[in-house]
């Protein structure tokens, strides 16, 4: 589970234990409370869970529909006094419009969690607001109850924000309550939460994609298909595949809802191979003694007079102490001294009831001297009559260290970056150069050819020499003007493969020559000639051709 995750998971871990603890607090006799609260304070960190939760908590009668208990949040969000509450039915929270959709889903209720999705609640002075709501049933003061944490999602101003943290929050409970959350639509998972793909041996990625049943044994994918596709939202207990072939019994509960013109399904999943193996007195046992904290992933702390009264094991791990180390100690003393300071004003502002920033990173420092991130938030409690700092920290250093060396590396990258176009610019002068120097040295040669060759072959052939001779001087000065002409660029690659005769013979070719009159010039016989002609077609790709070679070497000048 990532760090981002695990804040949220604390927060249905509470709904749940809430609901657990006030159901066995409710069914024991009055002496027995008092028995147990004096060597254990479980019973004070449920209440300060539920009565000083910062979301509005209420538990409700779900044949009365009649409030029996509210925490503060909810006195204070909603703006009835808790005695108003408690002579109100949760009707008289609901527009009237929406009171019949209420009734259905009420009958609907099953034991275990439900997930209700959003629905509208009047305030006292006749504020609409839109809200999640998720709940859980259980036993209270005899009766059959829902306990019922609602999320406010009106401000719709902080978009992002507060669309993040309500699906950060929806998987936090699920997953504290089941196990796992998956999310399909048409039989394929669209996403599944970290705690899912580790149940099943897999990782995240590997899942998104592939089709739920998959994971279900052969047996009882009928069944489970069955249900999905019917929309079935109750509780149900199914055989499931890990990656390595194993099977573990779980317990599903999935409901079918609508986003964005799309028809989804969420599913919340749990291993329950320890209740299949294990007696349920057992369980129950364990259960009672097992307090949220000590669950807990993350760091959760409690500090009153500046001084540490409660710290969980995770909180005490992440600074490198045992729990009984820190009771007692300062808590500023456990803050970078850079940040002190700022703590400490935040600390003494929430403690006279101001509002402070929910959610914030501060430097922390272990008890080697090491100096760690953390993700932090806080709220104000009443702890044994007096007012203190409750609040849980998540890990981050990596995730900073991780950003940190992002940093640099993008530094580096704009610094190889700007070299290498520097060298570019460089490379494309020195081209351009070379282009310039190798024109000048083209018409160097051509100049010199004009001025230094040609003027002699001229005097050569008008001094006393026979036709052979005259002929050979004319080939010479073909050939010179082949050289200096980009007609040899463009024949070169043609005849790479020409042996030096045939050379010889396509040169003449293309002055018109005849076989005889090259075999002449050559001094070969006429057959000797036709033989490298025949050679030429074949390798210039003209054999089997009405092509005339001689027009055809004429094309390349």
């Amino acid at each position: 589970m990532q760090d981002k995750d695990k804040t949220k998971k604390q927060l249905i871990d509470e709904l749940e234990k809430i609901r657990n603890r006030l159901a066995d607090l409710r069914a024991l006799p009055a002496e027995h409370i008092l028995v147990e609260k004096t060597p254990c304070d479980s019973e004070e960190i449920y209440e300060h869970f539920y009565k000083s939760n910062p979301h509005p908590m209420w538990i409700y009668d779900l044949e009365t529909l009649a409030f029996l208990d509210v925490n503060d949040a909810a006195v204070q969000h909603y703006g009835y006094s808790r005695e108003e509450f408690l002579s109100m039915t949760i009707k008289d929270i609901r527009p009237p419009k929406d009171i019949p959709l209420l009734l259905e889903n009420i009958s609907k209720v099953t034991k275990g969690l439900d997930i209700a999705g959003t629905w509208a609640h009047l305030k006292k002075d006749g504020t609409l607001i839109h809200v999640e709501i998720v709940s859980h049933t259980l036993t209270f003061a005899g009766r059959r109850a829902e306990i019922v944490l609602a999320i406010d999602i009106t401000d719709r101003g902080k978009a992002e924000e507060a669309l993040h943290e309500s699906e950060t929050k929806f998987r936090r409970l699920t997953e504290a309550a089941f196990g796992g959350i998956a999310v399909t639509e048409k039989g394929k998972f669209i996403d599944v939460s970290d705690q899912f793909a580790v149940l099943f041996g897999y990782k995240r990625s590997e899942l998104l994609g592939t089709y739920a049943v998959d994971l279900i044994v052969p047996n009882a994918r009928s069944e489970a298909m069955a249900k999905m596709k019917s929309g079935y939202d109750r509780p149900y207990e199914s055989l499931c595949l890990r990656k390595d072939g194993s099977t573990f019994p779980v317990e599903v509960c999935g409901k079918n809802y609508y986003s964005q013109g799309r028809e989804l399904r969420v599913t919340a999943i749990r291993d329950i191979t320890e209740r299949k193996l294990t007696e349920e007195t057992l369980r129950e046992s364990e259960e009672k003694y097992k307090t949220v904290t000590e669950s807990s992933l993350t760091g959760i702390f409690i500090h009153q007079d500046d001084r540490f009264i409660f710290v969980n094991e995770r909180f005490a791990e992440m600074h490198g102490y045992k729990t009984q180390e820190l009771l007692g100690k300062d808590h500023l003393g456990l803050i970078h001294p850079d940040e002190r300071e700022t703590l400490r004003d935040i600390a003494a502002k929430r403690l006279k009831g101001k509002i402070g920033p929910e959610r914030y990173e501060v430097r922390r420092l272990r008890k080697n001297g090491e100096t760690i991130w953390c993700e932090m938030m806080a709220t104000r409690i009443f702890y044994r009559g007096r007012p203190a700092i409750m609040g849980n920290i998540i890990d981050i250093t990596e995730r900073k260290r991780a950003d940190h060396a992002l940093m640099e590396k993008e530094s580096q990258l704009e610094i190889k970056a700007n070299a290498l176009e520097e060298s570019n610019i460089a490379l494309k002068v020195l081209l351009k150069r070379r282009e310039e120097d190798k024109a000048e040295l083209e018409e160097k040669i051509l100049l010199n050819v004009k001025e230094l060759v040609i003027p002699y072959l001229e005097k050569l052939k008008k001094s006393g020499i026979d036709e052979q001779q005259r002929t050979q001087v004319r080939i010479l000065e073909s050939n010179l003007n082949d050289i200096t002409s980009s007609f040899s660029h463009r024949l070169s690659s043609k005849f790479l493969n020409f042996t030096p005769t045939e050379i010889q013979i396509t040169n003449l070719l293309r002055q018109g020559k005849t076989n005889k009159e090259i075999g002449e010039l050559l001094n070969s016989s006429e057959r000797t000639v036709a033989f490298h002609r025949e050679n030429i077609r074949k390798k210039l790709g003209l054999k089997n051709k009405k092509t005339n070679l001689k027009s055809y070497l004429l094309s390349f000048s």
